[in-house]
């Protein structure tokens, strides 16, 4: 679009894309982490008790 001579235009379009994707990330970032935030959590738990079954 800077081509075209437009550049607020462009740039306009560019902040927009840039808040589209920073939301989406966001909202996927976040969930994914609280899932493998969860796993690692269960994982640990897991560990304790055959510790603890062992011990």
């Amino acid at each position: 679009m800077t081509e075209l001579q437009e550049p607020e235009r462009a740039m306009a379009a560019l902040r927009k894309l840039a808040q589209t994707i920073k939301e989406y990330n966001s909202d996927i970032c976040l969930d994914y982490a609280l899932v493998q935030e969860s796993r690692a959590l269960n994982d640990e738990m897991e560990m304790l008790v055959k510790d603890a079954l062992t011990s």
